[in-house]
Formats: structure tokens, sequence, C-alpha cells
């Protein structure tokens, strides 16, 4: 069978047109490849920060149960809980909430049990690493942070407030804020990703209330 051949100037022809195609495959895929990055980092970064919140809630409610079965405000007693100014139930829940960090593999040595960072009156305790902390209302810029009410109100509409109204039930909230980092921040704009994760767990007291002075 005879072969035909292609005349000269049509191969280089067709030479040409495909090396422009591969040209384009390679700018596509150049500008495919940040795109892929991240989606890929982005799934890993809220992947991580769901299981995070996760152990938090999970931390906040070991810390309020130890708080709500004991009465709110249960004597200081040095020779139980080795301190006078905290109530023994704040020590036993701070430490709870340390032990449960360190079984997670969180960060727990911030905590102090015996020794809030603030206090806000006699119903809130809180714990934090330090630097960037002004108050117990103040988000974590370098380090988490462990708030412990033990005089908050439940009311009807489920609504928490502090301190209790009338016929509200009286409860614990304890709040724990973390720092967050991403991996993805350096794609996107410097406020597109917030800095902290913030989880809040309520219990009715059971041991007592706020009157229990």
């Amino acid at each position: 069978m005879r072969s035909i051949s292609m005349p000269r100037g049509q191969r280089k022809g067709r030479a040409r047109e495909g090396r422009r195609n591969r040209g384009a495959e390679l700018v596509e895929f150049a500008f495919a490849v940040p795109v892929l990055l991240l989606i890929v980092v982005g799934i890993w970064d809220f992947g991580s920060a769901f299981a995070l919140k996760q152990r938090l809630t999970n931390a906040a409610r070991a810390t309020a149960r130890i708080v709500i079965s004991t009465p709110s405000k249960d004597p200081t007693n040095p020779a139980n809980c080795g301190v006078s100014t905290v109530p023994c139930s704040i020590v036993a829940a701070a430490t709870a909430a340390q032990q449960y960090l360190k079984n997670a593999g969180l960060q727990y040595s911030w905590i102090n049990p015996t020794s809030p960072s603030y206090v806000s009156g006699a119903d809130q305790w809180t714990y934090f690493s330090g630097s960037g902390f002004t108050s117990s209302t103040a988000a974590p810029s370098n380090g988490p942070e462990l708030i412990i009410n033990d005089c908050a109100g439940i009311e009807a509409n489920g609504n928490v407030v502090t301190p209790p109204t009338d016929g509200s039930i009286q409860a614990t909230q304890v709040t724990i804020l973390w720092p967050l980092q991403w991996f993805a921040q350096g794609f996107l704009p410097p406020s597109a990703l917030p800095k902290s994760l913030t989880v809040n767990t309520t219990m009715a007291n059971i041991g007592g209330g706020c009157a229990d002075l």
C-alpha cells in the first residue's frame, strides 16, 4: 500500500499548532494550581477547626459538670483544696479542664487551677496564658482563655443571662476561647478568616445557686 505523505508546509503548521496547544495547557495549569491548592488547604483548615471545636466543647462540658454538682458558693477550705480564695469547686473544675486539654493533645499548662488570672466579683473566674489579655472578655491574641461563671441564668426562652433574672434557672456557664492559625491565611486578606474560636456550655446548677452565699 502506498503511504500518503503530507506536504512539508502542512507538517510544519501542525507542529506549530501542537506547540501552541501545549503552551496553552501549561498556562492553564499554572492558573489552576493555586486554586486547587487553596481548596485542599481550606478543607484541611476547616476540618481541623471543626475537630478542635469538638474537643473544646467536650472540655467545657467536663468543666461545667464539676461546678453544677457542688454548691455554687461552696466554702473555700485550704485543707481540702489548697487555696483560701477560690472555691474548691472552681479549683476542681479548672483541674478537670486542664486534664481534658492535656489528654486531647492541646495546650494546658496555662491553667493554674488555684490562681485565676482574672476575677470578676465572686461569680466569674478566668484563666488565660498572659500577654494580650486585659479583662475576662478579651479575645485571645497570644493564647487560650477559660472563663467559669457559676452565677448565670437560663430564661424560659433559652437565653443565658448574667446575673440571673427573676424566674430564670440558676446555672453555670463555661466559655473557652482559642486562637486559630490558618494555613490558608497566606492566600486570603488578613480579615477573611476568624482569629479565634469560642465555645460555650451552660448547665443548670444541681448543687446550689447564686443565693448560696
